[in-house]
């Protein structure tokens, strides 16, 4: 059996590699050592249609399969490693949209990601509690608009520079069961951010995420209630 790369795929990886060598590793050095997120690279990723790959095309995505945003990643991380995290966290929180949030939903938040004028991030790890999902404290209280977040998550990819992020909280029991998952503003004033001082990979802006009573509507809840274990494991 032949393991190799088909033409289009092979055709692929060679575009992917001259955008990243001309685009992306001038700023590699610089931007790490100033630990410095450039909007600009979000922009010239998604006009390759990097931010979009699991993207469904009616929402401005490329539908690609799993092999190609390998491709992409591969191809990215060898010009400049901290820019593959921002492929990996669009692709992998846009699987999650598509598994589980309304037609609605997607209509309204994919857009944006594939575009890259939405910078999206996974909020799960906290503290003393590390990635263990059922075990998580931060908690979504219900009020009479929807939901309010109290806690804080930790060791965040991208966090300091994320426009949104998929939040899990409890709104239940304990375990997983008591677990949802939501579309949160990260730019709302009852969110503050605290960046790492990391000794490498600092342009990705790794960050601990304090919510302090941050409002979510209903329609900002990502599939059932008590279902946010499930279609974060999922992706």
């Amino acid at each position: 059996m032949d393991y190799g790369f088909d033409e289009d795929q092979e055709a692929y990886r060679q575009a992917v590699r001259r955008f990243a060598t001309t685009v992306l590793a001038p700023h590699y050095q610089s931007d790490d050592k100033t630990a410095t997120f450039r909007r600009q690279q979000a922009a010239d990723l998604a006009a390759m249609g990097l931010t979009g790959l699991r993207i469904p095309s009616e929402y401005g995505g490329q539908e690609a399969s799993a092999v190609i945003a390998g491709i992409a990643t591969e191809e990215v991380g060898r010009a400049d490693f901290n820019a593959t995290y921002l492929i990996i966290n669009t692709a992998l929180i846009s699987d999650i949209l598509v598994r589980n949030a309304t037609p609605q939903q997607q209509a309204a938040w994919l857009p944006g990601i594939a575009s890259g004028e939405t910078v999206p991030c996974l909020c799960i790890t906290e503290p003393g509690h590390g990635t263990d999902a059922a075990s998580l404290k931060l908690k979504a209280i219900r009020s009479d608009a929807g939901w309010t977040l109290h806690g804080e998550k930790t060791s965040i990819t991208l966090g300091m520079a994320s426009d949104r992020a998929v939040v899990l909280a409890r709104t239940g029991g304990p375990g997983a069961r008591g677990v949802s998952a939501f579309w949160v503003d990260l730019h709302h004033p009852t969110v503050a951010r605290s960046a790492f001082d990391d000794l490498g990979s600092r342009a990705i802006g790794r960050a601990s995420l304090h919510f302090d009573g941050t409002p979510v509507d209903d329609g900002d809840l990502i599939g059932a209630e008590g279902g946010g274990f499930v279609s974060v494991m999922q992706g």
